[in-house]
């Protein structure tokens, strides 16, 4: 856990993987209780949105992180800062020359018992603790 649910609208020039691929570096190396084994993302492409007045130059990308309930509320808005932080390194330049772009996280938890994986994925050339889900 945790999986990560990154929404961004389609007019936003992006490509979501190379920014997945380090996002799921740095929470492993940041976050004690998270494991590679576990994290599961996933990039999703919007068509369909409005903001603010409708300016058509108006982006967005949003991050939900979705982790298993009973995580201390320091972990929470530790995966919250690291997830900003990502958002802001990526998009902050573009900012800077003038993209209006809102960015902004959110944040679940599952539940024991509902929420349910199975997952027989080997991990290979990681250690034991950083495989371990």
């Amino acid at each position: 856990m945790p999986n990560i649910i990154l929404e961004y609208t389609d007019n936003l020039d992006f490509d979501p993987i190379p920014f997945l691929e380090t996002l799921h570096h740095d929470l492993v190396e940041k976050v004690d209780s998270i494991r590679y084994k576990g994290l599961k993302s996933r990039a999703i492409k919007l068509t369909e949105y409005h903001m603010a007045e409708g300016n058509p130059a108006y982006k967005m990308v949003n991050i939900t992180a979705v982790l298993r309930e009973g995580r201390p509320q320091a972990v929470k808005e530790q995966v919250a800062n690291i997830l900003m932080d990502a958002l802001k390194a990526e998009f902050g330049p573009r900012r800077e020359k003038g993209e209006y772009i809102n960015l902004s996280t959110d944040f679940r938890e599952l539940f024991h018992g509902i929420a349910l994986t199975d997952n027989n994925w080997p991990v290979e050339g990681l250690s034991p603790e950083k495989r371990r889900s």
